[in-house]
């Protein structure tokens, strides 16, 4: 059975990866799936380190022709 404490939302978003620990990358992803507590995105090329802390940006869709929220 499920055991999180968050619903996961099956969403396909952008997703930037900006940082891993203290090295500067820019790899454009895109999310699996997002809950409150945190998301899961396809793995780039540079192979993360479970535990390892990232900085990421997520591109959200506005619902017009033009723009986005970042």
């Amino acid at each position: 059975s499920e055991q999180r404490r968050s619903r996961r939302f099956e969403l396909r978003l952008p997703v930037e990866l900006i940082r891993t620990g203290t090295k500067r990358v820019s790899h454009v992803l895109e999310t699996k799936n997002v809950s409150s507590s945190g998301i899961l995105f396809t793995d780039p090329t540079d192979r993360l380190e479970v535990g390892q802390s990232i900085e990421y940006m997520i591109s959200l869709p506005t619902g017009r022709q033009i723009g986005e929220v970042r």
